[in-house]
């Protein structure tokens, strides 16, 4: 049976099981007429007052425009599914861009060329182009047929707290759950309706997250999905496949969304998994409203595949917006709201935090401000945790300065103030603002799209309104909207067909309800947990639905439920008690002395804590058959833990060390290891003390310098880390950060009198460390920050783990297209704790140019390369290099010095260097803010060589790290200058070498190199004057991957330029599970590497997994894999024209792998044999006849004799008529 939908004026026939629609049949809002368009009154001020040849970032908006929101009510009244809205409308939208932007963009490409315009970045979600044009062309854009109208191009900006992070130094499992949770009630969807958030996910545009966070590592989709799907640098921070969050803003939003540690409850959704955007981070140039309209519609359709849907976020939290002080700025501004529309109209909810300007009416940002309809544009006030509830001051208030009858704003409130979240760095904070509260409400979305994915966007947004709990005056107002958000309620309302069950879980042995026991399907979909009474609630769709009880400490049940249409079932049980046994033992301090109420701790679970006795003793009884990590600890002293695995009674002893101080009175930095580094050293000061005399202070750093302070220690047992801060510095840019081993435990901005910093510490050892940074402009106090009384753990000889990898190096053979798996053991054979995270790189192809062995003065004879964008794809990183006379390439403009530019005075072959870039530059996935620069015509971030023949690339021989615009053996002794300079203007670093001759003498050169802070490049050549023995590209820091523009190819010529960009993100093939781990004493663990070589041609590649791990041997400790993908023949439709080996499946193997032989037409005689490492035969597989096509031999590990041989690396070797071929297998016992 066929059903329609109505696409204004044209019907497309609709199965009724299945949505077709086809996106040329979709009739549009705005029609392609010849009008005219118009220009922004916010533009038109810039305009007038603006420099004729600036160049101003525009929006060109498209006339022709998809009519979304007809679109997605014919599609609703067809009844299409979730999937088949979101296909139809990204289909339509993408469709209508490409053919309406095409002539305009063909005119663009040529204004480009001709130096009209800087740059032309086209967008689908809203059908428009970013530009960067003159004031003359602007106009004469906007009188085009075709364009509607022309927006400015605003800088965006994130609602940052009202107050910098107050750090909450606790352990993982002591913060409970929030206050902001509890207020909203979404506790009670967890157990009572058993809906946490799985099966849902949720997205951010924010400053980022920090995917290590253990409250967030372990639900980022990118751990089972590709990460290019689930992370966008949309900033350039140089980390384009792991989330990462250089300031704290959006770690701590996404934590509220849907962060949850162990005993930890942060998040309004702690099953749901997330992806994110780094848009809003800070420092990153005047991109963002490309980046957020690209940020959008990432977040659109984060595959690029319009059939999926399982990529779309169910929900998108925003804290950022316009105020009207920014330039351009319009009330009401409205240039976001096609892109907001047709974002929702793919499926996802968009929430805003209303802003923090309050408390003022009117003060919402845009475009939380919208109000054209009673939904349009989500917006969330903050009110205090305390009953009654009250407003935040900060909240910004209604009504909308658009008017209208819906301008009454916020239209919900959510908890905002002294919200405690996650921090980058793994440790946990309370921040205050509107974009505390936007993410409880992004965390409520998530809790009802679990209970219903169907749900569209306008029915989230009215039962979110529905359920909200009035406070304040009576009915919706421009304070609270209309009111505080209700979890339970939403989700309730959510749940059509779904009904109760409910009961109580008794223990078996005594009858006694269980508190804290759990109830779920098998797949933990839901979950409900038990109260004090041992009760449940949990709410499930009709039919027979298997449940599983379990609590600790006792055996699970299962058992099948029969849920009834309108009525609540109701289930008691009850659960078997485990055998338990008994851990006791005595706490001491210097080894003898007893510990009167120590704490002995059974971590990760329920247990409360017991005391120890007068004379230390302790006795706790515990489940049998289960590993423990028992902790002793008292205020005063270090604790002290133990791995049990523990199946009898045990005795264990603990002895908690005494604490570490440093208060810097000796006056010096003696008394521990403490190294200064960075720009300007720290020292010892006077003027400013916590306690006493002395204290310690940051150098007197400039803008963009940086002093460092850090010192490594043994720490022999678990503890904490503490000390006093004080600093005085320009708030939100400049920072104070402490880090342990490398990752950011907190960071401190503005002034801030003397406060209290504590960090808890593992054994072994650790590197504390105190960053003191400044930004490129402005200062404010003293522009200085001090440290004292610093309290280490208690430092000595450690227990130290010992690690064992096997293999060392790893190979698999797959066919094109196929995958396979290695597996690594680690094993821990020290007497400590192993902590190991294990990350795997991206991969490349195993090749290299040979080096050049040239005499001084002799000239490069190789055969010329490159310069052919036909067969010059991505590199394996994904850089490409674009042509000045392509459509989307350079535009040649050369750059003057500045009469401050640096003049460089090098000679022949010489480094000059390193240079500071003024900011920190993406490169092959590092971040570098230093470059060297070589008179040979390249520069390095890394190599002081001064090589003067242009090599190959990629090579792994210096120089490395490396730019090269044109190396080739230069002489700057005979004439010519080479000057560099940070141009703030167009955020750039410029390098020119102007009039440099070759050696020995003359053909003098001229070009430039130009580095953007985006992580853009630009070769520039203003003259050139030989053409033919020069090598042009880039490499990175190992000389594994590089990209070759050209070689000793005659294609330069004066006024050429190119660009290197990246523009894909790197294949990676290689993936490890687990990732990251502990390991006990004797303990060992299995690492699985998945290799997919479903994209990779055949050839030879070669990736790492690196561990780290904290063995004082290894410390980091690369493990190489090799693949080899095979093209696959088949005798059925390919015989090859020589024999030659095929597959060897599997390949690490034990105990048997089997090998493929291919021959040609007609057969023929082939041997094939098996080596050692040591070149002797240990077996003949076959000597004889083969015939053509596929042939399969098996080869079950031993040798000729029938004997076992033992692990390692074989040799495989075919002889067969005039040809010899070999593989490596690997026999793994």
């Amino acid at each position: 049976m066929l059903s329609t939908i109505i696409l204004s004026r044209q019907r497309i026939p609709l199965p009724a099981a299945l949505l077709i629609c086809t996106v040329g049949l979709v009739t549009f809002l705005n029609p392609t007429s010849a009008a005219a368009g118009e220009i922004a009154p916010g533009l038109e001020r810039l305009l007038a007052t603006a420099a004729p040849d600036l160049p101003l970032r525009v929006l060109v908006v498209m006339e022709e425009q998809v009519d979304t929101k007809s679109l997605r009510a014919d599609l609703k009244l067809a009844g299409a599914n979730r999937q088949q809205r979101h296909q139809t409308v990204v289909e339509a939208l993408q469709t209508t861009a490409t053919r309406s932007q095409a002539g305009l963009r063909a005119e663009l490409a040529s204004l480009k060329a001709a130096g009209a315009i800087r740059s032309l970045h086209p967008h689908w979600l809203v059908n428009g182009i970013v530009i960067g044009a003159t004031p003359d062309v602007i106009r004469r854009l906007a009188a085009r047929p075709g364009v509607a109208r022309i927006e400015p191009d605003l800088t965006v900006e994130l609602i940052r707290p009202v107050t910098p992070p107050e750090s909450k130094a606790r352990d993982a499992g002591s913060i409970g759950t929030t206050a902001g949770i509890r207020a909203i009630w979404a506790d009670r969807v967890w157990r009572e309706l058993g809906i946490d958030g799985t099966g849902a996910l949720v997205g951010s545009l924010d400053s980022g997250v920090d995917g290590h966070h253990p409250a967030l590592t372990e639900r980022w989709r990118g751990n089972f999905a590709p990460a290019a799907e689930c992370w966008l640098d949309a900033s350039n921070q140089g980390e384009p496949l792991y989330p990462e969050d250089h300031y704290f803003h959006g770690t701590h939003v996404m934590g509220t969304i849907c962060g949850s540690a162990p005993g930890d409850s942060i998040g309004v959704a702690p099953g749901a998994r997330w992806i994110a955007s780094n848009v809003l981070a800070q420092d990153t140039g005047p991109e963002y409203d490309s980046d957020i309209l690209r940020s959008l519609e990432f977040m659109s359709d984060p595959d690029g595949d319009p059939a999926t849907s399982d990529d779309v976020p169910d929900v998108v939290q925003n804290s950022w917006g316009v105020f009207e002080l920014f330039p351009g700025y319009v009330d009401c501004d409205s240039r976001w709201w096609d892109a907001i529309d047709n974002c929702e109209a793919t499926g996802v909810v968009l929430i805003w935090s209303a802003g923090n300007e309050g408390p003022n009416e009117g003060t919402l940002r845009s475009p939380a401000d919208r109000a054209d309809t009673p939904l349009s544009c989500f917006s969330v006030g903050a009110v205090g945790g305390d009953i009654p509830l009250t407003a935040a001051v900060f909240s910004s208030r209604g009504p909308s300065r658009c008017g209208g009858p819906f301008d009454i704003k916020p239209e919900v409130v959510a908890p905002g103030v002294d919200v405690i979240s996650s921090l980058p760095g793994g440790d946990y904070a309370y921040l205050s603002g509107t974009s505390m509260s936007g993410p409880h409400v992004a965390g409520v979305v998530a809790l009802m799209r679990s209970a219903n994915p169907e749900l569209d966007v306008e029915t989230v947004k009215q039962i979110l309104i529905d359920t909200a709990k009035d406070v304040g005056p009576a009915g919706e107002d421009g304070v609270y909207g209309h009111g505080m958000i209700n979890a339970y309620d939403a989700v309730l309302a959510s749940m059509t067909g779904y009904f109760p069950v409910s009961g109580i879980v008794r223990d078996m042995s005594t009858g006694a309800p269980i508190v804290g026991a759990s109830v779920s399907p098998p797949d933990g979909a839901q979950i409900s947990r038990t109260d004090q009474d041992g009760r449940y609630r949990l709410m499930l769709p009709t039919g027979a639905r298997p449940l599983v009880w379990s609590a600790f400490g006792y055996q699970d049940r299962e058992a099948e439920v029969e849920i009834v249409e309108g009525a609540e079932a109701v289930v008691g049980t009850y659960l078997r008690p485990l055998a338990t046994a008994e851990i006791s033992g005595n706490v001491t301090t210097l080894g003898t002395l007893p510990v009167t109420s120590a704490e002995v701790l059974v971590m990760g679970t329920p247990m409360a804590p017991v005391l120890t006795d007068a004379a230390g003793r302790f006795a706790i009884e515990v489940p049998v058959r289960t590993s423990y990590v028992v902790q002793a600890r008292t205020t005063g002293m270090g604790a002290d833990q133990r791995s049990l695995y523990i199946d009898a009674d045990r005795v264990v002893d603990f002895d908690l060390p005494l604490l570490e101080f440093d208060d810097f009175e000796l006056g010096h930095l003696a008394s521990y290891p403490w190294v200064t580094s960075g720009d300007v050293d720290w020292l010892i000061d006077n003027a400013q003390a916590s306690h006493g005399t002395f204290s310690v202070r940051a150098g007197d750093i400039g803008n963009l310098q940086s002093s460092v302070l850090s010192v490594t220690l043994d720490v022999v047992a678990a503890g904490v880390v503490s000390f006093r801060v004080l600093t005085s510095m320009e708030r939100y840019y400049d920072h104070l950060r402490f880090e342990i081993d490398g990752h950011l435990e907190d960071l401190w901005s503005d002034i801030i009198d003397w406060r209290d910093a504590s960090y808890q510490v593992d054994i072994g050892l650790h590197t504390f460390t105190w960053i003191y940074i400044k930004d490129g402009s402005v200062s404010r106090g003293e522009d200085t920050v001090w440290i004292d009384e610093i309290t280490f753990p208690s430092i000595g000889t450690p227990r130290t783990p010992a690690l064992s990898i096997t293999p060392m190096t790893a190979g698999l053979t797959v066919a094109a297209g196929g995958t396979g798996t290695v597996e690594l053991s680690l094993d821990n054979n020290g007497e400590g704790d192993l902590v190991w995270q294990a990350v795997a790189s991206s991969g490349h192809p195993v090749a290299s140019e040979p080096q050049l062995d040239l005499a001084k003065g002799r000239r490069d004879t190789s055969p010329g390369l490159g310069a052919d964008k036909t067969t010059a794809p991505p590199d394996p990183y994904g850089y490409v290099w674009v042509d000045d006379i392509e459509p989307d390439g350079p535009v040649f403009a050369w750059l003057d010095p500045p009469e401050d530019a640096l003049t460089l005075t090098p000679g022949d072959d010489e480094n000059t260097g390193p240079l500071s870039l003024g900011f920190r530059f993406p490169f092959y996935g590092q971040q570098y803010d230093r470059v060297h620069v070589c008179s040979n015509g390249w520069l390095s971030f890394t190599s002081t060589a001064t090589s003067y023949l242009g090599a190959g690339m990629p090579n792994s021989q210096e120089p490395n790290a490396l730019i090269a615009p044109f190396w080739t053996d230069l002489n700057p002794d005979a004439g010519g200058t080479i000057r560099a300079w940070f141009d703030a203007d167009g955020d750039r670093f410029v390098v020119s070498w102007v009039e440099i001759p070759h050696y020995p003498e003359g053909s003098p050169e001229t070009f430039q190199t130009i580095l953007h802070r985006d992580g853009r490049i630009v070769f520039q050549y203003a003259r050139v004057a030989d053409n033919t023995a020069h090598t042009i590209g880039i490499e990175n820091v190992d000389g594994s991957v590089g990209l070759l523009i050209l070689r000793n190819v005659p294609y330069l010529h004066d006024g050429k330029a190119f660009l290197i960009e990246r523009r894909q993100p790197a294949e990676r093939w290689l993936r490890v599970l687990p990732n990251s781990g502990v390991l006990s004493s004797g303990a060992d663990a299995t690492l699985r590497l998945e290799l997919d070589a479903s994209t990779l041609p055949p050839g030879q590649y070669q990736a790492s997994v690196t561990l780290s791990t904290n063995d004082p041997d290894w410390g980091t400790l690369p493990v190489l894999i090799d693949l080899w993908v095979m093209p696959v023949v088949s005798v059925d439709d390919e015989t090859p024209d020589r024999p030659r080996l095929g597959l060897a499946t599997p390949n690490p193997f034990n105990p048997a792998t089997t090998v493929e032989l291919l021959m040609p037409l007609g057969g023929g005689d082939a041997s094939l044999r098996i080596f050692d490492a040591l070149g002797r035969t240990v077996r003949l597989l076959h000597d004889g006849h083969l015939p053509a096509g596929v042939s399969t031999l098996r080869w079950d590990g031993r040798d000729d004799r029938g004997r076992d041989l033992p692990s390692g690396t074989y040799l495989l070797r075919l002889v067969a008529a005039a040809t010899r071929d070999a593989r490596k297998l690997q026999l793994l016992r």
